[in-house]
């Protein structure tokens, strides 16, 4: 069976994820929660279900069946919202691969305490 994947978030770092998942597993089933309307639709022409929510939002979560995800790609713009998204995440769902893409390196060690399998710095273009 194909792996269940739940991207949070479809702005260049969701894109990005969506992208290298199709590439690597085109059989993956994909889904996008995002609050942005234009981005959803940009997902579902991408290949994936889209849902539009906030990650943050238990009912959206659900929407998005984030209990049957065996990976979860928080890439969400703000890096509080991603760790609040995160722990949301983390309760309904505790065995899936959390990746969370961080701005700030700072915030590193804040996500590496609750159970993140895997944080990405993402740095601004130059």
């Amino acid at each position: 069976m194909a792996d269940y994947i739940l991207v949070i978030g479809y702005g260049d770092a969701g894109h990005d994820a969506v992208n290298a998942v199709l590439e690597a597993q085109p059989d993956a089933r994909l889904t996008v929660l995002d609050t942005d309307f234009v981005a959803v639709a940009e997902a579902a022409a991408n290949g994936a279900v889209a849902v539009v929510g906030d990650g943050r939002d238990r009912c959206a979560l659900d929407e998005a069946a984030v209990d049957a995800a065996d990976r979860v790609f928080i890439t969400v713009p703000d890096d509080l919202a991603s760790f609040l998204v995160m722990r949301a995440v983390r309760t309904m769902n505790p065995d899936a691969v959390i990746v969370v893409v961080i701005r700030d390196q700072e915030n590193h060690g804040l996500f590496d305490s609750y159970d993140v399998t895997s944080v990405h710095i993402k740095r601004p273009p130059t």
